[in-house]
């Protein structure tokens, strides 16, 4: 399927609706192919998309959660059985550039992302009840009505399908808009899931930021979620501003990594670094973008990371030897190669590794890099990189090492290792993150079952677990206490 043309339109009340107006999308290993195209919503569409979902708002809040769990799961098997074939993983390769492996497993994440929430709504949704003798107090989770979703190109199915599933299960109806130059395999998902549920109940919407903007801004849309970069989430909140919507932002994030003088660098520690670096070439929020490690170790750590990346091989996704596929879009490419070019220009060593097996003249192409000799305040350092060059920089005290961790302006992830946990925890308390973790980072780490989300310009709001459950729902509360006398004022005269 991979090798064919496919297209896709908007899903509006469960029809597909096309347009006048197709872009294509493009195969990041072969930059000169096309992969598939999508036809662009206009204002009207966005109109028809939202309009459905708010017709379908009180049906679908009215079922009972056991209902609306139940019928997200046969949507969801409706889903895994074409995935299960293989072709939508081989589709994502195409369209993303990630490698198959990953592919494979982000495509098969759509039936465990409704288990991880059927899982916890009945206790994130249930009534809260408190009765005693000063009476009666009922605090209730209720569903906002149209959640509109505007979704990332890194991982676009299960950062999607980890808005879509809450979304629903909390009673809501969607519109997502999928990133212009992913929207093959989420929008086919998604397609296969609207047909087993109430029409209108899930919407897509095609296009770029001016039919995000749209969507975001439209009056019937009451909550919005967003992953994406820290700037286009400014924009996002901004959209979202006159309406007073409710706002669930998953932003850029500059991980740090911060390595103890007594850290383990066995080849499983070395292979847990590199993975959370350089999964999805690097273009992760939460990869590790900075490592800090202690004076003693400096030399050590790097030429045993620079060993194992010699191994790894850059190349086209479907081809089984490829262990990273090429960037994801030519200025993602580009800008990563000036920041490389300004770390060398800086008197800073490019460690370079791995085997090219991909045509960069085609492709966008880059063998992972390890920088030292660099400033704490060098771009590469400061910012979000988003891509396979990551800085390594050596600290002298545990007190350093905390504040150049601390000193950026994002706090999506960061971690600490240490032989010793306890002491790892008590520098991980220290760092300014919305997840620190202790000998692994994110990834593999990540907890479905609790709250997943950033501090500083990393983000509003958190995702997954009962917090995320309940970020798709307004809290309301009806009570007849009465806690303590009324202010009284003698009578005058």
């Amino acid at each position: 399927m991979a090798r064919e043309i496919v297209d896709v339109g908007n899903l509006i009340a469960g029809h597909r609706v096309d347009s006048p107006e197709p872009f294509v999308v493009v195969d990041p290993a072969e930059a000169d192919r096309v992969v598939g195209r999508a036809y662009a919503a206009d204002a009207g569409l966005v109109d028809r998309a939202v309009e459905a979902a708010a017709a379908a708002s009180a049906g679908w809040a009215a079922l009972p959660l056991a209902e609306r769990v139940a019928a997200l799961s046969v949507a969801a098997a409706k889903a895994q059985e074409a995935i299960n074939g293989g072709e939508w993983a081989r589709l994502l390769v195409a369209e993303q550039g990630k490698i198959l492996l990953e592919a494979g497993f982000e495509v098969g994440r759509v039936g465990a992302l409704v288990e991880v929430f059927a899982t916890l709504a009945e206790r994130a949704l249930a009534d809260e009840v408190v009765t005693d003798d000063q009476g009666r107090r009922e605090v209730s989770y209720r569903p906002f009505g149209v959640v509109a979703a505007v979704t990332p190109w890194n991982w676009p199915v299960s950062l999607t399908m980890g808005k879509v599933v809450p979304a629903l299960v909390a009673g809501n109806t969607i519109v997502v808009k999928p990133a212009p130059t992913t929207p093959l395999t989420i929008t086919s998902i998604l397609a296969a899931m609207s047909s087993e549920l109430p029409a209108g109940t899930l919407n897509v919407v095609q296009g770029g930021g001016d039919v995000g903007a749209a969507l975001v801004a439209h009056p019937m849309v009451r909550k919005v979620a967003f992953t994406g970069s820290t700037a286009n989430g400014r924009r996002v909140y901004a959209s979202a501003a006159d309406g007073v919507r409710s706002l669930t932002l998953e932003l850029g994030g500059n991980d740090p990594a911060v390595v103890l003088d007594d850290a383990d660098l066995s080849p499983a520690t070395l292979d847990r670094m590199l993975q959370a670096m350089f999964v999805t070439t690097g273009q992760v929020c939460w990869a590790i973008k900075r490592v800090y490690v202690d004076r003693r170790r400096h030399d050590e750590l790097v030429d045993a990371l620079v060993a194992r990346l010699g191994s790894y091989v850059v190349g086209p996704g479907l081809d089984p030897r490829s262990y990273l596929g090429p960037l994801h879009i030519a200025p993602q490419r580009d800008k990563v190669r000036d920041l490389l070019a300004g770390s060398r220009a800086s008197g800073a060593e490019v460690h370079e590794a791995g085997e090219l097996l991909g045509d960069p003249d085609r492709g966008y192409f880059l063998r992972p890099s390890l920088v030292t000799g660099l400033a704490p305040d060098a771009p590469l350092v400061v910012e979000e990189q988003f891509g396979p060059a990551v800085p390594v920089l050596a600290f002298d005290d545990i007190e350093q090492a905390v504040g150049l961790a601390n000193d950026s302006e994002f706090g999506l992830c960061a971690s600490v290792w240490s032989a010793d946990v306890e002491r790892g925890f008590d520098v991980a308390r220290r760092l300014e993150a919305g997840q620190v973790f202790v000998n692994a980072h994110a990834g593999p780490a990540l907890d479905y079952g609790t709250a997943i989300g950033g501090i500083k310009q990393s983000g509003v709001g958190r995702e997954m677990g009962i917090q995320g459950l309940r970020e798709y729902c307004e809290v309301r509360s009806v009570s007849d206490r009465v806690l303590r006398p009324p202010l009284t004022r003698s009578p005058s005269g």
